[in-house]
């Protein structure tokens, strides 16, 4: 009814989500999200590369027994970040153990009850998903008197602003927000200015994931 000649449609969190219909005459992308439709692009954080390469950062700093507190199972940013833990672990020679793996429901609380769970495996470092699961280990390792960054490494995903106020402040994961957003509104404008030929292969790139960046703090001991 505005007569625009195309649409982004932002999503909240990652899930898929049927919205846009698909009689739609105009060019849409998702960002942020998953379209249900074929022919609608979706720009999407790449989970799998940011699991690598934070855990692949623990590995580095000789961490062998590595725990994750993921968020709820059915998420997709769970299970993506998890293959991406499970492939780093391969990739640095290190066994993939069920049991270093709690599920958590991204609140403090459940970081705080998860980390005696990890503790008790005899873990070295702990990733948790998201940074308020982190600020919940964080909680429960100073009850223990156990510090941050010297008994024990932690880090965590999203680099919310909290994250790096903690003490030690956090390691952790960057969401490219500003890049899914830019990389849709190129998408967007190349389907308006493609021709009919062009317009189709721009449409079969349905899932674009676009990288994270790590934030290096103070968080993570190196053990050699």
């Amino acid at each position: 009814s505005k007569q625009v000649d195309g649409i982004i449609y932002v999503a909240a969190h990652e899930r898929k989500i049927r919205c846009i219909p698909k009689e739609l005459n105009i060019p849409a992308v998702m960002a942020y999200g998953y379209s249900s439709n074929k022919g609608v692009p979706s720009f999407v954080v790449n989970d799998i590369q940011a699991g690598y390469e934070i855990v692949s950062y623990l590995a580095k700093n000789h961490h062998k027994r590595i725990g994750v507190i993921t968020g709820k199972f059915n998420s997709l940013h769970s299970q993506e970040r998890l293959l991406g833990y499970q492939e780093a672990l391969y990739d640095h020679e290190i066994l993939y153990n069920p049991s270093f793996v709690v599920e958590g429901d991204w609140t403090r609380k459940s970081g705080y009850e998860a980390t005696d769970q990890l503790l008790d495996k005899g873990v070295t470092a702990i990733f948790c998903m998201n940074d308020l699961m982190a600020g919940g280990v964080y909680d429960r390792l100073e009850e223990l008197h156990l510090e941050v960054g010297k008994d024990v490494s932690v880090v965590g995903f999203d680099n919310r602003e909290m994250s790096s106020y903690y003490q030690p402040p956090l390691t952790t994961i960057a969401l490219p927000l500003h890049d899914i957003g830019y990389e849709a509104a190129q998408m967007i404008v190349a389907l308006l200015e493609a021709d009919d030929d062009e317009k189709k292969d721009l449409e079969k790139k349905d899932v674009c994931r676009v990288d994270c960046r790590m934030e290096v703090r103070e968080s993570v001991r190196d053990l050699k």
